[in-house]
């Protein structure tokens, strides 16, 4: 699953913002804890809505069909059975059809 590591990531740095927000009340010269809180809450969120575009289930632009099975067979009594992972990739291609015979 390519998308879980991005929206982990930008779960934690939207935890991370909402604890510099409003869970810290510290001051340091120099820098608004607020303000880094709420740049790193919209970064997560913008990290989320880049995550569930680029996931392949949720994507717009995903056109391919895969289709995964196993193939068991056996060539002696003696012999352990062999397995086989076969992936057969089908791609959708949107082409017009032909047009109806007279």
């Amino acid at each position: 699953m390519p998308g879980v590591p991005a929206l982990g990531f930008s779960l934690f740095l939207m935890a991370l913002g909402a604890v510099l927000t409003w869970g810290v009340t510290a001051t340091v010269s120099g820098l608004d804890l607020d303000a880094i809180g709420v740049i790193l809450m919209i970064v997560g969120l913008c990290g989320i809505m880049l995550a569930m575009l680029f996931w392949t289930s949720w994507a717009p632009f995903n056109r391919r069909a895969t289709t995964v099975g196993t193939i068991t067979r056996q060539t002696t009594e003696t012999d352990a059975p062999t397995r086989r992972t076969t992936t057969i990739e089908r791609v959708d291609d949107e082409r017009p059809l032909p047009p109806p015979a007279p």
